[in-house]
């Protein structure tokens, strides 16, 4: 399992009360309207919608992404998604909308960095859209300690009481989800800067752009900088250590290939990521999800889209 940098994790909302953002940058208001999103996806799973971040976001964010259930969730559906380590963090707006699509009820969150799986129960007719930053800006952008929201959501009017007063209201008055993620796409744009030190920016890309397969010696040495020096620098800035952020990348990339898959091949997939064989994949889903890679795979193809339907789970062999 990977750690944050401190082992002062918090689990309970009630014990924290709102948190004083590092600083004020935020907007007073959005616009009400938005440019369109050209959104090309990356993958689904259930009713959950991954987005290659548009133009405007690639610098900021790992992705966008949408999920919905189904108003009418049959008895016998599944009625959770295990969520799994993911060290970002994450801008939501959640709702539910009447026929006409008007926002019933509707909130903005700050989800926290997922150190464990964890359970999210479905509610019927529940939309979400949401934004995951990269992990190296989540401090610059919104003044917020990633280790103080670690396996939490929150409320953004606590941590984010501006962009929270500017942004709502937008988001209440949108009329379907690629309009609430275009306002929540643009008041994020408002919050862009140059702020972040190069270090640390060039050592998480290098690491995501090889997927997790790379030793932090490795980033040091393109980096002209020490390995102590590397994990000081990621502690103050980001929170978490490269290892452990290449650990959850190398695991995350084999279970959304397998998601995008009938039938995944596993031991195929065990070598692309960089394991040494499908046996320490196997050994990494266990202590990452608590499941095999195929137990998993069946568990989130076993999910129903917003429409009430569900991919058939792949046949094949076990891994």
């Amino acid at each position: 399992m990977w750690r944050l940098s401190s082992s002062r994790h918090a689990s309970d909302n009630s014990l924290q009360g709102p948190q004083t953002p590092q600083h004020s940058r935020y907007p007073t208001a959005v616009p009400a309207w938005s440019p369109p999103l050209d959104l090309s996806l990356r993958y689904r799973v259930g009713g959950y919608r991954e987005f290659v971040p548009p133009a405007g976001l690639v610098r900021l964010a790992e992705a966008v992404w949408t999920h919905r259930t189904p108003v009418d969730l049959p008895t016998q559906a599944p009625r959770f998604h295990r969520v799994l380590p993911d060290p970002a963090m994450t801008l939501c707006f959640s709702c539910r909308r009447d026929p006409q699509g008007r926002v019933t009820a509707g909130q903005l969150t700050v989800l926290g960095p997922s150190t464990t799986p964890h359970l999210f129960w479905f509610r019927p007719g529940q939309e979400q859209v949401a934004i995951r930053l990269k992990l190296e800006w989540s401090r610059a952008l919104l003044g917020l300690d990633p280790l103080q929201h670690a396996d939490r959501s929150d409320d953004a009017s606590g941590p984010l009481p501006a962009l929270t007063r500017g942004a709502l209201p937008g988001l209440l008055g949108s009329r379907d989800a690629r309009e609430a993620l275009q306002r929540l796409s643009a008041a994020v744009l408002t919050l862009d800067d140059d702020r972040l030190p190069g270090l640390t920016l060039r050592a998480v890309e290098l690491v995501r752009r090889a997927h997790g397969a790379v030793t932090m010696d490795a980033v040091a040495f393109q980096l002209g900088t020490s390995p102590r020096q590397l994990r000081r620098r990621m502690r103050e800035e980001v929170g978490i250590g490269l290892k452990g952020y290449a650990r959850v990348l190398r695991f995350l990339r084999v279970i959304t290939a397998a998601d995008r898959s009938d039938r995944p091949a596993w031991a195929d997939l065990a070598a692309e990521a960089g394991y040494a064989d499908q046996a320490h994949l196997v050994r990494e889903c266990r202590v990452l999800s608590g499941f095999t890679p195929r137990e998993l795979f069946r568990e989130r193809r076993a999910q129903l889209d917003e429409e009430g339907q569900h991919l058939p789970a792949a046949p094949g062999k076990a891994a």
